[in-house]
C-alpha cells in the first residue's frame, strides 16, 4: 500500500501505472497520474544556469636568511583549471554564442616579500 493512498484503496487496479496520491494541507489526498508532456510532480526540477565557477590556488615558501630576516616567495594561480565558463551574453536571436569565454584565462602571479 502506498504511504499516501486512502484506506481501502484497491492498489491492484493501479499496477503498472504512474498513479500517485498527493497529500494536501487540509489533510485530504488527491490521486493524480503523470500525463504526457507534463513532468512528474515528484521529479526534481532544475534549470541550467550560468556555469560560472573558478578555482584559485596559492603556494608560498618562507626562507630564513638571518635570524630576523625572512624572504617569502608567493605563487598565486587564478583559474587554475582554465575553465572557460559560459559567456554572459545571449545573441539577439536568443542563442548563446560560445565564441567568447565567461571567465578570464589562467593567470599566474609571482611575488616576493622581504621581512626584517
Amino acid at each position: 500500500m502506498p504511504a499516501n493512498a486512502p484506506a481501502g484503496t484497491n492498489v491492484s487496479t493501479y499496477w503498472d501505472t504512474n498513479t500517485v496520491w498527493i497529500p494536501l494541507k487540509d489533510g485530504t489526498t488527491v490521486r493524480t497520474s503523470d500525463f504526457t508532456g507534463v513532468p512528474n510532480p515528484f521529479q526534481n526540477q532544475w534549470r541550467p544556469s550560468v556555469l560560472q565557477w573558478g578555482q584559485d590556488a596559492s603556494l608560498f615558501k618562507t626562507i630564513s636568511i638571518k635570524e630576523n630576516v625572512r624572504l617569502r616567495i608567493n605563487a598565486d594561480f587564478f583559474n587554475v583549471f582554465n575553465h572557460p565558463g559560459n559567456p554572459n551574453n545571449v545573441g539577439s536571436d536568443g542563442m548563446e554564442t560560445t565564441r567568447s569565454s565567461g571567465n578570464s584565462p589562467r593567470t599566474l602571479q609571482l611575488s616576493m616579500r622581504l621581512t626584517f
